[in-house]
């Protein structure tokens, strides 16, 4: 062999050994997008709508002056900006990577062939590299490590699933859905499953489902040994159970609609035709606060704010002090967000004319 020759293939050797590790770095890097351990969203929040989720640096959320397209902001709602023209739920976020379900909005424009189709996409926090990772319609999703769990829903069945970041594949855990689920490291805690509304606990490492008290709970949320519940035999009073000690305790007899928990304290609804309100407790039932009187929904919550809207009504949005003094205002910030997006878009589309 030539000297020519043995050159020429020494340096496509060269090419392919080093062309073959970018490859592997990048691959690599693609497929493990998310540290393990990671949890996208809270529970509580997945509950309310999955419509806010919060970062270490931003919040992310559904925005509903406008279509309730992806939008971030700081913690302390400033710098307010869209991310995306896709309607979205069920977000989780994890570093600069935010997951959601996603699908056209009703009047903004799309992005083509990629949100030609609902289903679960990931869009960098800087709205950029928007990718549908599978169409399929998923209910109540959160993002664990890398697998996003989720209620697959098909005509007339549920199943819940699991969609794996690193091969794309997904996969089914159980033969129905679980929605308003609970998540510890290897357990996932839900109430109900068909006929009954028993507590269960589904192992996602040994795929084993069991029924683990006969309590009958809905909404169940497990916060440091204790499930959160409304407790449905009871006018669906707020409880929470012992895992560990099987006791019941009563956190206030009113009559909910719906709460949400974060940290040490709990937003609910309070259920009644001569005084409904927005109440804040603690979660051990004491320092009970009317947050608002009236009758809300879709209550949201972040390290600075509860957001929440009035009942059959998407806007105004409001929101208060998670933790400080029950002040309600509207969220103008959003609204001043969006109006700047409509009117851009409005100029683009005149002079396109």
């Amino acid at each position: 062999m030539s000297t020519v020759s043995r050159n020429i293939i020494a340096v496509a050797l060269f090419i392919l050994i080093v062309g073959g590790l970018i490859f592997y770095g990048v691959s690599n890097k693609q497929t493990n997008m998310v540290p393990d351990g990671t949890v996208g969203t809270t529970a509580s929040n997945l509950a309310n709508g999955g419509i806010f989720a919060e970062s270490d640096s931003l919040v992310f959320f559904a925005n509903p002056y406008n279509d309730n397209c992806l939008y971030a902001m700081n913690p302390d709602g400033t710098d307010v900006r869209r991310i995306s023209n896709l309607a979205a739920k069920s977000i989780n976020v994890a570093g600069d990577k935010v997951f959601f379900f996603g699908e056209r909005a009703e009047v903004t424009t799309g992005l083509g062939s990629v949100a030609g189709k609902p289903g679960i996409f990931v869009i960098n926090s800087d709205g950029k590299h928007l990718s549908q990772l599978t169409s399929v319609v998923a209910n109540d999703m959160m993002l664990i490590g890398n697998n996003l769990y989720y209620t697959h829903v098909e005509p007339n069945t549920e199943t819940f699933d699991v969609f794996d970041l690193k091969t794309k594949k997904n996969r089914e855990l159980l033969p129905h859905g679980v929605s308003s689920y609970s998540y510890t490291p290897d357990t996932f805690y839900y109430g109900g499953r068909g006929d009954n509304l028993f507590l269960y606990a589904f192992d996602r490492f040994n795929g084993f489902e069991e029924e683990i008290w006969e309590g009958i709970v809905y909404n169940p949320i497990y916060s440091d040994g204790y499930i959160y519940y409304m407790d449905v035999m009871n006018d669906y009073r707020l409880c929470r159970y012992s895992l560990s000690g099987n006791t019941i305790q009563i956190l206030t007899d009113d009559r909910l609609d719906f709460f949400n928990l974060y940290g040490s304290v709990i937003f609910y609804q309070k259920s009644s035709q001569q005084s409904p309100a927005l109440k804040r407790i603690n979660i051990d039932g004491t320092g009970e606060e009317i947050i608002a009187e009236g009758i809300f929904n879709r209550v949201s919550l972040t390290s600075n704010y509860a957001y929440f809207t009035e009942f059959g009504h998407s806007t105004p949005m409001y929101r208060t002090s998670t933790f400080g003094s029950p002040y309600v205002t509207e969220f103008t910030e959003a609204k001043e967000a969006a109006l700047e997006v409509i009117r851009s878009q409005s100029g683009k589309k005149n002079e396109d004319e």
